[in-house]
């Protein structure tokens, strides 16, 4: 047994987690810590083999970027049941953010939404917990202004969007079993917050 986040846990037992929310909201260092925490494998989608080609299909059409990132999300999964055999996994995204794109640019109506999320996710590894993070959006525009990196057409219109950007942050809800406002807190007190969840469960 070992303590974490106040909280004792049996090491053999393997986990899936996921790590949802926008860009700027501290997927990446939340990830990062849990993995760390859990001693866990750190994934990503799509993941660094798809890096060079990701472009291509941010470019193209919604429907043809959604059929990318389902096969992303497909791939991933693979991946994680191999892993869980030895360690548990921490995943920087899934099907949430596919959902939420596709919702958001309507191509799921708001009546249908949970139908939609039962056919994204079929035949996919399901989470164990799969967490959405929050920011308010003045403090998550003035985080990613700050990296050196061109925004993509879906972040700029994050941005200047209501309605899309609630729509998007409505789907995450939707799909994620526990949503956290990370405004004022450390990556530690996050992971904590994340593995008390976990382990109540």
């Amino acid at each position: 047994m070992e303590n974490l986040g106040g909280i004792e846990i049996t090491q053999h037992k393997k986990y899936f987690i996921v790590i949802e929310g926008l860009d700027g909201v501290g997927k990446s260092t939340t990830s990062k810590e849990l993995a760390i925490s859990l001693d866990a494998n750190l994934l990503h989608t799509p993941d660094s083999r798809l890096q060079i080609i990701r472009p291509i299909f941010d470019n193209s059409s919604i429907t043809t970027r959604t059929a990318f990132y389902i096969a992303c999300n497909h791939l991933v999964s693979d991946q994680t049941i191999s892993l869980l055999e030895t360690t548990s996994v921490v995943l920087d995204r899934y099907y949430g953010s596919t959902i939420a794109a596709s919702y958001s640019h309507g191509l799921i109506e708001r009546s249908d939404l949970k139908h939609k999320i039962n056919d994204f996710s079929l035949d996919l590894l399901s989470p164990d917990l799969t967490v959405h993070l929050k920011l308010p959006e003045s403090e998550r525009i003035e985080r990613i202004h700050g990296r050196d990196v061109e925004f993509s057409r879906d972040e700029k219109k994050l941005m200047i969007n209501h309605v899309f950007r609630k729509r998007y942050l409505e789907a995450l809800d939707s799909i994620s079993d526990l949503t956290i406002n990370i405004s004022g807190l450390s990556p530690k007190e996050i992971c904590s917050r994340i593995i008390k969840e976990l382990y109540v469960k």
